[in-house]
């Protein structure tokens, strides 16, 4: 009896306890734009694990998809068990080729902490897709000042001798042809800036598993003496930190159809692979010396102009100020005059009539204090000057 007992006892942990089961990187040695995935699944009674968190690697992305729950019941005997099955999906996306090791992580299984064994994965570039595709980089300026705009341009293209397979998604019929670029979306130590959209001849394409986005595009751009069907898609970023900024190499991904070839009742089609340049950045700090008071936080090239809506006026009514900055900088974010002080006039007001990547514009609602009053006063208005070689602040005036 006694014996009975104690096989009772040790009995229930183990048929409470679950198994973790690996399998993966599948596969092992992946074109440079592919994924392999990993399939961390536990299976028992028990099985109620954490979300995975493996450590970061450099050089390689790292998505989950899941959890997957099943359950399996068995009767034996007139005994039911209930056996729980939960799975996750790793995705790995090396962005350089080598070699990856994901050290091995803890993993918390439902009972009891587990460890997730160390994953190995082999990155090689696809040769044959370099010759015949290409994704450049524009990115300017490449040295800027904190808060200075950086504007990019992903221009990419293939052979105009292949046919793009497509897809459907929103309603809209795409190419399958996709840009690889975390960066190009999320810039490390900025702030994205909305851009207009693209006018003209117009295809629709995939950026980072997304989209679709549309993209210029010219069936006749020439590169390196070569004649492309080619792409661009532009993003803008503002820098809020200071440092330099070391960007990897892009990644294009572009699913040609093949000649002669069906299955299933369609024209099979290849994914091939072109691979881009690493990006530099350093983003410099605005200098404390020689910053005026008030400074508007304008970071770039500037000019300012006055308007006034009319040049004759009675007093108690209004006259409209204008005031208009262009050129190129941080215009979505700088400030003008409040203008709460002007001499001779008396403020009812100031609305901002327009803001967008070509000027800003900010209308004020004046009414003149006396019939002395013969012009509105030189308004006073300052930025920051990145020239390369001036690099200091300047002060204008109306």
């Amino acid at each position: 009896m006694r014996s009975a007992a104690l096989v009772v006892l040790l009995g229930l942990p183990v048929l409470a306890q679950e198994r973790l089961e690996i399998e993966g990187p599948a596969p092992a040695t992946v074109r440079l734009g592919d994924t392999a995935d990993v399939t961390i699944r536990v299976v028992g009674r028990g099985a109620n694990p954490n979300r995975p968190a493996p450590p970061a690697v450099d050089g390689l992305e790292m998505g989950l998809v899941g959890p997957m729950s099943s359950q399996q019941m068995r009767v034996v005997n007139g005994q039911v068990s209930t056996t729980v099955s939960v799975e996750y999906t790793l995705r790995l996306r090396p962005t350089r080729e080598g070699q990856f090791v994901v050290p091995a992580f803890a993993l918390r299984t439902g009972t009891r902490e587990q460890t997730v064994h160390e994953l190995r994965l082999t990155a090689v570039k696809d040769l044959r897709g370099g010759d015949l595709g290409f994704i450049d980089m524009e990115v300017e300026p490449r040295r800027v000042y904190v808060h200075e705009p950086i504007r990019v341009r992903a221009r990419f293209g293939i052979d105009p001798g292949f046919r793009l397979a497509e897809g459907f998604a929103d309603r809209r019929r795409y190419l399958d042809i996709e840009v690889q670029s975390q960066w190009f979306d999320e810039l490390p130590g900025a702030e994205p800036i909305a851009v207009s959209e693209p006018r003209g001849d117009v295809r629709w394409v995939v950026v980072n598993g997304r989209g679709p986005f549309a993209a210029t595009f010219d069936g006749s751009h020439v590169r390196d003496g070569k004649t492309w069907q080619s792409f661009a898609i532009e993003r803008a970023f503002l820098p809020t930190r200071i440092g330099r900024i070391e960007l990897p190499a892009p990644t294009l991904r572009y699913d040609v159809l093949r000649s002669n070839s069906r299955a299933f009742g369609r024209t099979a089609s290849e994914n091939l692979y072109t691979y881009g340049e690493p990006v530099s950045l350093e983003v410099l700090p605005i200098p404390e010396k020689g910053r005026p008071t008030p400074y508007y936080g304008a970071v770039g090239r500037f000019t300012l102009d006055a308007a006034l809506d009319r040049d004759t006026v009675t007093v108690g009514n209004s006259v409209k100020l204008q005031l208009t900055v262009r050129g190129q900088g941080n215009l979505e974010f700088l400030r003008l005059p409040e203008l709460d002080d002007l001499a001779g006039f008396h403020k009812l007001g100031a609305a901002e009539a327009r803001r967008d990547a070509e000027k800003v514009v900010v209308t004020y609602d004046l009414t003149p204090l006396s019939a002395d009053v013969r012009e509105v006063p030189a308004i006073h208005w300052n930025y920051f000057d990145t020239t390369p070689g001036v690099e200091k602040f300047v002060e204008t005036a109306t």
